[in-house]
């Protein structure tokens, strides 16, 4: 038979226990600086914003209008872009490099845009085809379904596309058309 002395000493099970938390908790923490410090870039500029599908659902692509902080998910094939109007800072005209890939056409205006995103607070006015003028609340109020926009913080973000004339790329026109369409709703604050 086995004598147990007094002075034998070892770990008991709740202080191995304490040691595997404190091990747990150090690589959580570890994973967690390592995920921040490795995320994937946003490719955005001043005039252009691109967004390219990928097939990894860690991976959201975002149209970025970097000027107003605001963006959108996007996983179209269109390489959509925004320039801001020369002499008013809270209007964008908007299209896709592919549309404009031959320099403005029928299907665009002068300036290469199928249509444009405006920042509005809820009283300003906002353009219309005539009197009488309407505020961004108006706006969206009244025309809820056919509005395509998205309120974040105190501001309405308004696109107002084109109409579908005769153009050479009429597929390509629609689609970007609808990609705006699809996205604007969309937008949210980063």
């Amino acid at each position: 038979m086995k004598k147990l002395c007094k002075n034998e000493s070892g770990f008991s099970v709740i202080e191995v226990l304490i040691v595997i938390v404190i091990i747990a908790l150090i690589g959580i923490a570890g994973w967690l600086v390592y995920k921040h410090e490795h995320k994937v870039p946003v490719t955005t500029n001043s005039s252009v914003s691109t967004a390219t599908n990928k097939s990894s659902p860690q991976n959201t692509n975002y149209f970025t209008i970097s000027q107003w902080n605001i963006r959108a998910p996007y996983s179209g094939s269109l390489t959509l872009q925004y320039q801001p109007v020369a002499g008013n800072p809270n209007l964008m005209n908007v299209s896709s490099t592919q549309l404009n890939a031959g320099g403005p056409s029928i299907c665009t205006t002068a300036d290469g845009a199928v249509g444009n995103i405006g920042k509005y607070l809820p009283t300003d006015d906002i353009p219309t085809e005539g009197p009488p003028a309407e505020t961004a609340q108006q706006y969206v109020e009244t025309y809820p379904s056919e509005a395509y926009y998205a309120k974040v913080g105190n501001y309405y973000y308004i696109y107002f596309g084109g109409q579908l004339n005769s153009c050479n790329n009429l597929t390509l026109q629609t689609q970007t058309l609808d990609a705006f369409e699809s996205i604007v709703p969309k937008l949210t604050a980063y």
